[in-house]
C-alpha cells in the first residue's frame, strides 16, 4: 500500500508539473508542490533536486507522446536507411506532438541550470541513437562517401533539432507533413550514397542492444 501510495504521489507530482510547464509556463517547485497538494519537502524527497523533476517529466512526456513507442520501431528497423528514415520521423513527430513541453525546454534551458543539464543529457543521447545508426550505414557500405559517421550523424542531429521545428512548423511557415517529408529526405541525402548497394551486415552489439531494451 504504501508503495502505491508513494507511486500515486510521484505521479501527481509529475502531472502538476507538466500541467503547470504548459498551461501557464512556469516551472517552480514551490508552485507544482501546491497544484499537487504536497509539500515542497516531499517533491525533493521523491526526486531528490529539481532537475531530477526535470527528468521525470521528460521521460513521462517521451512515453505519452509516443517517443518511447518510436524508438522502438527504429532500432527494429531491417536496415540503416530504414532506421535513419523512422528516426528523423519519431523525432520530428515528437517534437510536434509534445512542442509546449519542449518548446519551454529550450527556452528554459538558456537560463536554468537545471534544465540547461537536461538538454545536454537529451542531446547526447540523441547523437548517439543517430551516431549508431550512422556506424550501421557505413558497415552497410551506404554512408556518403567522403564522411564518416561521426559527421553524417552531426548533419542529421541539425536537421532534426527542435529549433528547426520551430523555425519551420511552430512559425506557421511550412506544414507539419511538408516539413518532416523534406527534413527526411534532406537527412537521407546528408548521410546515405543513393547509388551505392546495401550489403548484409551484422548489427553491433550496441545496436543489439538497444533492439532488445526497447519495448514492443
Amino acid at each position: 500500500m504504501r508503495a502505491e501510495s508513494e507511486r500515486d504521489t510521484r505521479g501527481r507530482i509529475v502531472k502538476a508539473a507538466i500541467d503547470l510547464l504548459v498551461k501557464r509556463k512556469q516551472f517552480q517547485v514551490r508552485d507544482i508542490a501546491r497544484e499537487a497538494s504536497v509539500t515542497v519537502q516531499t517533491v525533493y524527497a521523491h526526486f531528490g533536486s529539481k532537475g531530477g523533476l526535470v527528468m521525470a517529466v521528460i521521460s513521462e512526456v517521451s512515453t505519452t507522446h509516443g517517443l518511447a513507442a518510436g524508438l522502438a520501431r527504429v532500432w527494429r528497423a531491417p536496415d540503416g536507411a530504414g532506421a535513419l528514415n523512422e528516426m528523423v520521423a519519431v523525432t520530428v513527430d515528437f517534437w510536434h506532438r509534445a512542442w509546449p513541453v519542449i518548446a519551454y525546454s529550450l527556452n528554459a534551458s538558456r537560463t536554468d541550470p537545471e534544465f540547461a543539464s537536461m538538454k545536454r543529457t537529451v542531446d547526447q543521447s540523441r547523437f548517439g541513437d543517430l551516431l549508431r545508426i550512422c556506424e550501421r550505414l557505413d558497415d552497410e557500405g551506404v554512408l556518403r562517401s567522403r564522411v564518416t559517421p561521426k559527421t553524417a550523424a552531426a548533419l542529421v542531429f541539425a536537421l532534426t533539432a527542435p529549433q528547426i521545428y520551430e523555425d519551420l512548423v511552430a512559425s506557421g511557415r511550412v506544414p507539419f507533413r511538408t516539413a518532416l517529408r523534406e527534413l527526411q529526405q534532406l537527412s537521407i541525402d546528408a548521410a546515405i550514397d543513393k547509388h551505392a548497394k546495401a550489403r548484409k551486415s551484422i548489427p553491433s552489439p550496441a545496436w543489439l542492444k538497444n533492439s532488445s531494451a526497447t519495448p514492443s
